[in-house]
């Protein structure tokens, strides 16, 4: 089967904003701002997916952020409180980190290979505020509830056979 699936991504810039960087922890940091949007459409025309997102580069280390409100409100944001303003901040998610957060809450339900892939995965993901993270901590604790349901699976198997 062909998906003809168009992406267009458009990104207006936004204003300069004066915030401390998360990344290199300069606290007179200047973020260049951008409003990122991505419309996916099928054939074209047929509206499928939008997504908006602000991406904040810092000028002294590089570091590429996004964050969740436009531009000018994260601008409002950091003229009323920088600080608080910087905890909007996080770093974008990398398809790798997606991949083994999936993986992880695949095989979460295998006890010692579980839990490990669900660290692995909260390690990995634990700069990012997206849903990988959020998967992770899901595959951690479905991995670790796996332990005392096959303690008691355990102990009564042990019961019936004797």
């Amino acid at each position: 089967m062909i998906a003809f699936v168009v992406s267009r991504t458009t990104r207006t810039s936004g204003p300069i904003v004066p915030l401390p960087c998360p990344a290199c922890h300069d606290p007179d940091a200047v973020f260049t701002t951008l409003d990122e949007r991505v419309k996916e459409s099928y054939l074209g025309f047929i509206p499928v997916n939008s997504v908006r997102v602000t991406v904040a580069v810092c000028s002294g280390c590089r570091a590429v952020f996004h964050a969740k409100p436009s531009p000018h409100a994260l601008a409002e944001a950091a003229a009323a409180s920088p600080e608080l303003a910087a905890r909007e901040l996080y770093f974008p998610a990398s398809f790798l980190q997606m991949a083994v957060a999936v993986i992880a809450l695949a095989v979460a339900i295998f006890p010692l290979v579980g839990t490990v892939f669900a660290v692995v995965a909260l390690a990995m993901t634990w700069s990012t505020r997206r849903w990988p993270k959020r998967l992770s901590w899901v595959a951690l604790w479905l991995s670790l509830a796996v332990f005392p349901v096959l303690v008691v699976v355990g102990m009564i198997m042990d019961r019936l056979n004797k």
